[in-house]
C-alpha cells in the first residue's frame, strides 16, 4: 500500500479526480485514467487521491498494484489479493490464473471498490484484469496511470483521459524551495541573487516535478555559494532546449555526475533490483557493506560500516534518487524504490561501464522473484524473473 505522499501544486487536478471517484450519480463501474510523460507526477497524484480520508471513507475496498513493462498476470493477481486482504503469496502459488481471477472477483462482488493500477504500459494489461472487476451498479471505480495516451483511452470509461499538467511557475518554485531546504526550518534564500539563479534553474526544468526535485537535491548538498548555483544553472541550461522528457533524463544524469565517487557505486548497484521492486533497505545496505563499497570511507571516518552505509542511503534519498516506499512504526525506512526514469538511467550507466549483467529468468515458473547479485570479478550479475514479489 502506498505511503502518505507530499505533493506541491495540481490542487485542481486533485479535486477533479476525487470528485469523479465519489460521484454517486454515475452508478456504473467507471475507469479514470491519468496520463502524462515520465516524471510529471502521475503516481504522486494517484497516491494522494488514494490515501485521501474522504476516499477511504467512500469505498468499502481499496487496492493498489504497480505494473512493470514486463509483467506476470498471476503475479499481478496475487498482488491484488494481498492488497485487498491479508493474503500470503505462497497461498496462491499453485493456483492457476482462472482461480486467482475468481478469488479477486468474489472478494469485490457486492462491494463499492477502488482499484488503483499504476504505470500501465499496454492495453493487454487492462484486458487481462478487467474481468476481475464486477460491473454492479454501486459506483465502483478503477484509477489507472500511464505514459501512453492510447492505453488510457482504451481503458477509460468514455470521455477523455485526465492529461496531467506540468507545474506552474509558482508551483515549480514552491516545490524547489521546499526540496532545497527540506531539512531546515526556513525556506528563505540568503539574497536576491540566489533567487534569480534559482528561478532561472526552475524555469529550465519546464514544470516537471522529478526534474525540479533532482536539481533541488543537488543544491541541497552544495554549499550556499553563488558560484555553485551558477555552475548548476549552466549545466541545466545545456539541456533546456530538449523535449521535456529528454530534458528530465539529462537532469538525472547531471545529478549522477554530482555524486561523490563512492556514492556513484552505491547508486549503480541499485540496478540489480527488478523494475518497481520494493527494495528492503536492510538487505541493500548489507550488500553495500559485504561488497566493500564503503570500507575505506568508514576507516577514514572511524565509523562502523553499517552506520556509513545507512548514511549513504539517506544521502541518495535526500538527492531524490531513491524514493521511500515504507517506514516502520518508529519512522525508520524499511523499503525504498526508484522512479522509472531514474532506474533507466542507472541501468544505462551500469551496463555502459560493464559492471552489471542482467539475466532474464524465463526458465523459472514466474512465481518467485529471484534477485541474485554477486561480485564476480569486476561486475555484478542480477537474475530476474518477471515476478517482482519479495519473499523474506
Amino acid at each position: 500500500m502506498p505511503q502518505q505522499v507530499f505533493m506541491v501544486g495540481n490542487t485542481n487536478a486533485l479535486a477533479e479526480i476525487k470528485n469523479k471517484l465519489t460521484n454517486l450519480s454515475i452508478k456504473e463501474r467507471e475507469v479514470i485514467s491519468i496520463t502524462g510523460m515520465g516524471g510529471i507526477g502521475k503516481t504522486t497524484l494517484a497516491k494522494k487521491v488514494y490515501e485521501d480520508e474522504r476516499i477511504k471513507r467512500h469505498f468499502d475496498i481499496r487496492a493498489w498494484i504497480t505494473v512493470s513493462q514486463s509483467y506476470s498476470l498471476d503475479d499481478l493477481l496475487q498482488k491484488l489479493l494481498q492488497s485487498i486482504e491479508a493474503y500470503s503469496p505462497t497461498e496462491g502459488q499453485f493456483e492457476g490464473t482462472f482461480e486467482l481471477k475468481d478469488k479477486v472477483r468474489k472478494l469485490l462482488l457486492g462491494k463499492r471498490y477502488l482499484i488503483a493500477i499504476d504505470d500501465i504500459w499496454n492495453t493487454q494489461v487492462w484486458d487481462d484484469l478487467q474481468i476481475c472487476f464486477p460491473k454492479k451498479r454501486n459506483a465502483s471505480r478503477v484509477l489507472l496511470t500511464t505514459r501512453l495516451t492510447y492505453v488510457a483511452t482504451h481503458a477509460s470509461s468514455g470521455g477523455l483521459p485526465f492529461s496531467m499538467p506540468t507545474l506552474s511557475e509558482e508551483e515549480s518554485w514552491d516545490l524547489f524551495c521546499k526540496q532545497v531546504f527540506a531539512k531546515q526550518e526556513s525556506c528563505r534564500l540568503p539574497s536576491n541573487e540566489f533567487e534569480k539563479i534559482g528561478r532561472d534553474i526552475v524555469m529550465k526544468c519546464k514544470g516537471l516535478p522529478l526534474s525540479i526535485m533532482v536539481i533541488a537535491g543537488i543544491l541541497s548538498k552544495a554549499e550556499m555559494k553563488v558560484e555553485d548555483w551558477e555552475n548548476v544553472a549552466r549545466d541545466v541550461a545545456l539541456s533546456s532546449t530538449l523535449y521535456e522528457e529528454q530534458n528530465c533524463e539529462e537532469i538525472l544524469l547531471l545529478s549522477y555526475n554530482h555524486l561523490p565517487e563512492n556514492l556513484k557505486t552505491c547508486f549503480l548497484y541499485l540496478g540489480v533490483f527488478s523494475e518497481d521492486y520494493e527494495i528492503p533497505v536492510g538487505r541493500l545496505v548489507g550488500h553495500w557493506v559485504a561488497l566493500e563499497f564503503i570500507e575505506d570511507e568508514a576507516l577514514v571516518a572511524n565509523k562502523k560500516l553499517e552506520e556509513v552505509a545507512w548514511q549513504k542511503l539517506q544521502d541518495l534519498i535526500d538527492r531524490n534518487l531513491i524514493l521511500v516506499e515504507k517506514r516502520g512504526w518508529s519512522g525508520r525506512i524499511k523499503r525504498c524504490k526508484m522512479h522509472d526514469l531514474t532506474r533507466e538511467m542507472c541501468l544505462r550507466l551500469a551496463k555502459g561501464k560493464n559492471i552489471l549483467h542482467i539475466v532474464d529468468d524465463k526458465f523459472q515458473d514466474g512465481q518467485f522473484s529471484k534477485e541474485i547479485s554477486q561480485e564476480n570479478g569486476n561486475f555484478w550479475v542480477s537474475l530476474q524473473s518477471i515476478s517482482n514479489t519479495y519473499h523474506a
